[in-house]
């Protein structure tokens, strides 16, 4: 879903497709889980040495899985429940597909236009154009969710460019780039509030999701989609969830509003007379990188809490010393050798791919670290 290539993304979302499907499928085999059923309901061999403790585990969360999709209930119902869950899962695809599906709109004011060409070049502007989009349909019987995408005439971000006027796209480098960088407010509430009225469609996709998940949850026996989501998860239940995030919430407060003030100040100092004395969601990513910056690059000339002198640590995590240690880490941890690989040109995007070998030459794993 992050490949650069529209292609290569729809390819995965259709592959994707496929193995959901075949797993599906290998979940609603009952001659599967009538075996599965053999063990996990024998007291012998759940009580006794016979199986060890990962392998009764396996059993018992093979057994949930196997439940989760229906696969215990009589067959009209449980081919209620497939039908149920394929659409929830067409349409949480479909709404994470329109997340990367940028649009275009016009920016006006020669001192915008400005600001933008400051931090961004027009070059790297330019090679993030919007791709021509194409539309989807998912369907089933008692609705249609139908999410249109305009195709748009912009053949370069620069078809409207003017000294007062610029074309943008809410490709989210740009857009977090320009909300981290900008000391502009009225260009980041600009930025801010296009990229986040990029998929107006995504309301009609969330009703429908809504609608789906608690059908769903009804055909299990379920009083809501939130139990049926936590029934085979550690929480457990919807209440326990609340309380955890309640006790993180208490725990986090005092930190949290020394952050925000922190923050406050900050944008006092920055926007003088023209601070409003709130901080708004178009400034928290600004304000929180220039505090960073400054406590990284001037730590040497403050003093901590216990007297000691804070040295700045900026020069020590660059992206190069970064992925060094973390070489040393996984060798001198798990003995894997982590080495980077040369992406072919038609493949090449915006990560860093690093290949794990261990010391038997064995591979142990990918990664792709995302540059920017």
């Amino acid at each position: 879903s992050v490949h650069i290539n529209p292609q290569w993304r729809n390819s995965a979302s259709h592959a994707f497709q496929i193995l959901s499907e075949y797993i599906a499928e290998l979940n609603a085999d009952p001659t599967l889980y009538q075996s599965l059923t053999q063990i996990t309901s024998n007291p012998q061999l759940m009580n006794d040495d016979t199986l060890n403790q990962e392998e009764k585990r396996m059993a018992m969360l093979l057994q949930k899985e196997f439940e989760r999709d229906g696969i215990h209930l009589e067959e009209e119902k449980r081919l209620e429940v497939q039908k149920l869950s394929g659409f929830v899962t067409q349409l949480e695809t479909l709404f994470t597909e329109n997340l990367i599906h940028n649009k275009v709109y016009d920016l006006t004011g020669g001192d915008l236009v400005k600001d933008v060409l400051d931090i961004i070049p027009k070059h790297i502007l330019h090679q993030h154009h919007p791709q021509p989009l194409s539309h989807t349909h998912t369907q089933n019987d008692q609705q249609i969710v139908q999410v249109s995408h305009a195709q748009n005439n912009h053949t370069s971000v620069f078809d409207t460019h003017t000294p007062n006027s610029l074309t943008l796209t809410t490709d989210p480098h740009i857009t977090s780039t320009l909300l981290r960088h900008s000391p502009s407010p009225a260009l980041r509430k600009q930025i801010y509030y296009e990229s986040n009225t990029t998929n107006p469609q995504n309301l009609d996709i969330l009703d429908a999701l809504i609608s789906q998940r608690h059908a769903l949850a009804s055909a299990m026996g379920y009083p809501s989609y939130a139990h049926y989501f936590t029934f085979d998860k550690m929480t457990q239940s919807p209440n326990n969830v609340h309380s955890f995030l309640k006790s993180v919430n208490g725990a986090c407060e005092h930190q949290y509003k020394k952050d925000m003030e922190l923050l406050r100040d900050a944008k006092r100092y920055m926007e003088g007379d023209n601070d409003d004395g709130e901080l708004h969601p178009w400034d928290l990513n600004y304000y929180n990188g220039l505090v960073k910056t400054h406590l990284l690059n001037n730590g040497s000339d403050e003093k901590s809490g216990d007297g000691n002198e804070n040295y700045s640590l900026n020069g020590y995590f660059t992206v190069e010393q970064s992925i060094k240690g973390m070489n040393i880490l996984v060798s001198r941890l798990f003995g894997i050798v982590m080495q980077e690989v040369t992406i072919p040109p038609e493949e090449q995007w915006d990560v860093i791919y690093n290949d794990h070998k261990d010391n038997t030459n064995e591979d142990r794993g990918e990664q792709l670290l995302q540059k920017s």
